[in-house]
C-alpha cells in the first residue's frame, strides 16, 4: 500500500566547475562586500574548455549599496572584461541566483540592479552566442579568491593568460577534479 506521506529526498548538486562546449570560454564572477565599509571587491576568472586561465581580475568598488548590486557589476565587469579580450561566445556563471535570474529575465526591471541588467544586455549583442548560468559557490571557489584577493594588494589589477599563485594553483584543482586519476 503506497503511503500519502513524503518520503525525504536527497539532491546531490554536482557543484564542481566544469569546463565550457568548444571555441565557448567561460567567465566566473563573483564579489566580496564588507557593508560597515560599503566596499566590496569583485572577481572574474575567463577559461577555456581546458581550464587553462586566459584572463583575470580583481578590483575594488566604493561605496556600494548591497552585495546584490556588486554581483550584478561584477557580472558587467566579465562580460566587458571577454569582449575587451575578444572573445564573443560565452558562458557567464556567478553564484548570486537573485542576481543571475534577473539578468535571464525578459521581464521589465525595476530592482536596483536594472542599470546593470540593461548594460549586461546591449553588451551581449555583441556576442556571437551566450549564456548566464548560476552555480553554487562550490562551483565559484576560484573566483571568489580571485575576489579576495584585491583587498589584500594596492590596486585594481588584471592578468591576462596569468592569476595570482593561489587563483592558479586553485583552477588547478579544479582541473583535477575534472579528471580524478
Amino acid at each position: 500500500m503506497m503511503s500519502n506521506r513524503l518520503q525525504p529526498s536527497c539532491s546531490i548538486v554536482d557543484a564542481r566547475w566544469k569546463p565550457p562546449p568548444p571555441s565557448f570560454v567561460k567567465i566566473n564572477f563573483d564579489a566580496n562586500y564588507k557593508s560597515a565599509s560599503k566596499l566590496a571587491s569583485l572577481g572574474i576568472i575567463i577559461r577555456d574548455e581546458d581550464g587553462f586561465i586566459l584572463g583575470a581580475s580583481c578590483s575594488l568598488s566604493h561605496p556600494i549599496s548591497s552585495i546584490f548590486d556588486v554581483e550584478a557589476r561584477a557580472a558587467v565587469q566579465g562580460i566587458t572584461f571577454a569582449y575587451e579580450l575578444g572573445f564573443r561566445k560565452i558562458i557567464l556563471k556567478g553564484d548570486s541566483r537573485s542576481v543571475v535570474t534577473k539578468f535571464n529575465s525578459s521581464k521589465e526591471n525595476l530592482s536596483e540592479i536594472s542599470a546593470h541588467i540593461w548594460d549586461a544586455k546591449v553588451m551581449l549583442r555583441n556576442f556571437n552566442a551566450s549564456r548566464i548560468i548560476f552555480t553554487p559557490r562550490e562551483g565559484n571557489r576560484t573566483t571568489h579568491a580571485m575576489a579576495k584577493e584585491r583587498f589584500y594588494i594596492s590596486k585594481d589589477r588584471i592578468w591576462v593568460e596569468d592569476a595570482p599563485p593561489y587563483v592558479t594553483h586553485q583552477a588547478d584543482e579544479d582541473h583535477r577534479n575534472l579528471n580524478p586519476h
